[in-house]
């Protein structure tokens, strides 16, 4: 994102706070944000972009479903002076 290499402006990460419990099959969402609807569906990359594929191999072990996709449309934003 800081070299300008894709059209994602933020990635995050958060926790889930409620609801919780045994039955709940998430305790954290990754986030990425995108200026345009079609900057999120048709994602273009720079072809000089490498992924570090490797050191996503543990995380990729221990994921027990696939991710889920939700798209939500930023109307505001309120923020505090």
């Amino acid at each position: 994102m800081d070299k300008g290499q894709t059209a994602q402006v933020v990635w995050g990460n958060t926790l889930i706070l409620s609801p919780s419990g045994d039955n709940i099959k998430a305790t954290t969402v990754s986030y990425d944000l995108f200026k345009t609807l079609g900057d999120a569906l048709i994602q273009t990359w720079d072809p000089k972009t490498v992924f570090p594929t490797k050191s996503f191999d543990p995380l990729n072990k221990i994921q027990l479903n696939r991710p889920g996709t939700v798209i939500y449309r930023v109307v505001k934003v309120i923020s505090a002076p």
